[in-house]
């Protein structure tokens, strides 16, 4: 890719218009796999910033303790289409079983559970056909950054609009059944070939696929 095809270009808006008062009171905080819900430090400082929403977006699952820290719950930014793709790498598995009509982004309130939370909107990225990998889940978090504060304030305004999936449906991905066969299979070439397909007869693909909430 040439500088200006580069994956990492798709989130320059991104970081341009996040404005923080004051970085310098920005806390961060590195915690070991498996310890997020059981760092102390971590759920003091939660309580006493006292937030009135948590975003998640990649980490573990956070549990209720932590969720209901906050005055309106959280909201969870999930790189798939929920319930039919629920879990770890799930763009991916849409590109493995041959379905890019079905590589999209849930914007969902966070449960006790993983990606089965009331769903606030989902949307799908205008595919190109030279995306990697990269440029295609980076496009998702680059749509989150429009739904968000979307999201965010009509939660806070006590808006009822949030629908609850159909957990029946769908299949949840664990991260360890992305396996060295499976990345394998994503090369630059399946996948230009797929996106290639997809576009050149798009309306038909998308006949099957059916958002919720869908943001537009």
């Amino acid at each position: 890719f040439t500088d200006k095809d580069m994956p990492e270009n798709i989130l320059e808006e991104v970081y341009e218009n996040i404005f923080i008062d004051n970085p310098k009171t920005i806390q961060h905080f590195k915690i070991p796999k498996g310890q997020l819900n059981k760092n102390n430090n971590l759920i003091l400082n939660i309580k006493r910033i006292n937030p009135d929403i948590i975003i998640s977006h990649g980490p573990e699952k956070i549990g209720m303790e932590i969720i209901n820290l906050s005055k309106f719950g959280g909201i969870n930014i999930h790189w798939g289409l929920s319930p039919k793709y629920k879990g770890s790498h799930t763009a991916r598995w849409a590109l493995l079983h041959g379905k890019p009509e079905w590589i999209g982004l849930t914007v969902h309130m966070l449960d006790d559970n993983y990606d089965t939370g009331p769903i606030l909107y989902q949307s799908r990225p205008d595919l190109k056909r030279h995306w990697s990998i990269k440029h295609i889940e980076y496009s998702l978090t680059r749509l989150a950054f429009d739904i968000i504060p979307i999201a965010m304030e009509k939660i806070i305004k006590g808006e009822k609009y949030q629908i609850n999936q159909n957990l029946d449906e769908g299949k949840f991905y664990h991260s360890r059944e992305y396996n060295t066969e499976n990345k394998k299979k994503l090369t630059q070439k399946y996948i230009t070939e797929l996106i290639d397909r997809y576009l050149n007869d798009k309306n038909k693909y998308d006949e099957g696929v059916t958002l919720i909430n869908e943001w537009k």
